[in-house]
């Protein structure tokens, strides 16, 4: 994004409207200490709020602090981030299959775009708490493993995921740029071409044969993101910062090791079984 578009994003009112109404009704519901789903529909919609810039729905919409802390607490509760170690595991199996344009990279894609909306549906719920706390919300130790486990299994494999990069862009298109670099899931490498990995292939080919081409291949690399790097405007649109992944939820020091042990054992087998083929 240039810093011309990056001034003249405005976000979707349609949207805004429809946060809104979610957590109005939320705030006025009568059953609401026994109404989980509800409560994670409004956290869910002042997180993405919060996405938009829209600082002053916030204000408005924003219960007192009570009722607030009450929200936030019922959808943390409520909202099921043990999920997250199932989505990484299906995500780490099926996106390697997205490369190509047969029946196969069509069962992939909706696993790893499911697993990426999943991704997306917790930030959504832990940014509305803060929202709501004034806090960064404290998750229980088994909910901040799953979400340790997810971000460590999926993130190193995510360049995979180019080839749904349509998806992955259009999901940033109404949120304002200072925030799209936390939501590394959609933002990271989203401006791609999403047959950007059919060119990696074709430079491992050129560095068979060619083992010198590797040298010239990573000074371009380099280069190319110094020039990236000059061309963004102030905040970061596509990488997040150390400071950003250490704001997320204290999960960095939480050990993150089932999920890809599994991963590592499912997709070895999976490459002994091709191999038998």
């Amino acid at each position: 994004m240039s810093n011309a578009e990056f001034r003249q994003w405005t976000p979707d009112p349609a949207e805004r409207e429809r946060a809104a109404s979610l957590i109005e009704q939320a705030v006025r519901d009568e059953n609401a200490p026994s109404n989980g789903p509800a409560a994670i529909e409004a956290v869910a919609a002042f997180g993405r709020l919060r996405r938009m810039g829209e600082t002053n729905s916030i204000a408005r919409l924003t219960p007192q602090p009570e009722k607030a802390a009450d929200l936030a607490a019922r959808a943390l509760a409520a909202f099921d981030f043990i999920a997250l170690e199932t989505e990484a595991l299906n995500f780490g199996c099926s996106v390697p299959d997205l490369v190509g344009n047969d029946a196969t990279a069509e069962r992939a894609r909706p696993q790893v775009l499911q697993a990426l909306a999943a991704r997306d549906r917790a930030d959504q719920i832990l940014s509305g708490a803060e929202v709501l706390l004034g806090r960064a919300p404290v998750l229980d130790e088994e909910s901040q493993l799953a979400l340790a486990e997810f971000d460590a299994v999926v993130r190193p494999r995510l360049f995979h995921a180019v080839p749904v990069n349509d998806v992955r862009l259009a999901e940033l298109a109404n949120v304002a740029p200072q925030e799209r670099s936390r939501m590394w899931w959609f933002a990271q490498g989203a401006e791609l071409s999403s047959a950007a990995l059919d060119a990696l292939a074709v430079a491992a080919e050129l560095v068979r044969h060619f083992p010198e081409a590797a040298t010239e291949l990573r000074e371009l690399s380099e280069a190319d993101g110094f020039f990236r790097t000059l061309a963004q405007p102030t905040t970061d649109l596509t990488h997040a910062s150390s400071k950003d992944e250490s704001r997320t939820f204290a999960t960095s020091e939480i050990p993150q090791v089932s999920v890809a042990k599994t991963l590592t054992s499912t997709t070895s087998t999976d490459r002994g079984n091709k191999g038998d083929r």
